[in-house]
């Protein structure tokens, strides 16, 4: 692909003359002298600027000639160069912003020790817009929770997401008194209801996040409030927060593994309860997937990652065996 297809399929994915610049480092100049320079070629305006920029018809009509273009380009380039420890080559992936800390380090150093000269660049974000992101190709493929259906995207599901209440004895004993043993049995044969959550101080997600959603349309539904400590999506701080009985932390049964660990290793009485949570049909589509665009060129390393990523999330479905 010449430098100015280049150029123009940078614009438009970046949405902007400046940010094409900035990404292809030259010139505001040089960008807006390439794109005008298609235009008089083929006589058709591409790019409108006013009121806002926004390609014309004639410039979305390139736009999809060229991803075609380019993935052709990047399907010659597998096939030549994309197996083996001396294959090169850049792939990126996108993980949900809260399960980062705990997806990277069994992902990366895996896929380096088998590829170890392919750059692998790992970004997060919220899952709906690691979706947009996979589907404009700005990702090669994303790890996304709530996965719904796109025309442009192949998804493979990984693991259909519960999540867990972990509350410490002494928190429990404080707030249900005598009754503690009684409500530990109860909890742990039936799982815990949001009604009955809202009697224990907690760590809630912020705001825009599903389950935070979830417990502010039950909230508003019921009357019935939570007693948020306070809201953080740093999953991995939660199973240390909980062991300090100031609150009691939801977490995805995908990192339960850190909390049946860190149990192992205390006492009895020092241990936290593992409770099921009970969300009454709130919470739709708990769908985790592993998702790439259609039209994508897979490379033998971009398929190793994939496979990867299955087999790590194959690992999870263990813990579920071991609440007990």
């Amino acid at each position: 692909m010449n430098q100015r297809f280049i150029t123009f399929l940078t614009v438009a994915e970046a949405g902007s003359f400046f940010g094409a610049a900035q990404q292809l480092f030259v010139s505001y100049q040089c960008v807006s002298a390439h794109v005008r320079s298609l235009e008089e070629e083929y006589g058709v305006k591409l790019v409108e600027h006013r009121p806002r920029f926004a390609l014309t018809a004639e410039g979305q009509a390139l736009l999809e000639t060229l991803k075609k273009i380019r993935a052709l380009e990047e399907g010659i380039a597998a096939e030549l160069d994309g197996s083996g420890p001396e294959a090169k080559g850049h792939v990126t992936l996108g993980v949900p912003s809260a399960r980062y800390t705990e997806i990277v380090p069994r992902i990366v150093p895996p896929f380096k020790k088998e590829y170890p000269h392919v750059e692998l660049e790992v970004a997060y974000d919220y899952s709906n817009l690691l979706q947009n992101q996979v589907e404009r190709g700005i990702l090669d493929m994303a790890i996304v929770t709530q996965y719904s259906p796109r025309p442009q995207l192949n998804a493979s599901v990984l693991l259909r997401d519960t999540y867990l209440f972990i509350l410490s004895d002494r928190l429990l004993q404080v707030c249900v008194g005598s009754r503690a043993q009684e409500v530990d049995a109860l909890y742990k044969q039936n799982g815990i209801t949001l009604e009955q959550m809202t009697q224990f101080p907690i760590v809630t997600y912020p705001v825009g996040s599903r389950l935070r959603s979830v417990m502010d349309e039950y909230t508003a539904q019921t009357g019935r409030k939570f007693h948020t400590v306070f809201a953080s999506n740093r999953t991995e701080v939660l199973d240390a927060l909980a062991r300090t009985d100031m609150a009691g932390c939801i977490i995805p049964h995908q990192i339960c593994g850190t909390t049946l660990k860190n149990n192992k290793r205390q006492r009895q009485e020092n241990r936290l309860h593992i409770y099921p949570i009970d969300f009454e049909s709130r919470l739709q589509n708990s769908t985790m997937a592993l998702i790439w665009h259609k039209e994508s060129a897979l490379a033998p390393y971009k398929r190793y990652l994939m496979d990867l990523i299955g087999e790590r999330f194959a690992e999870y479905q263990k813990f579920e065996q071991r609440l007990e």
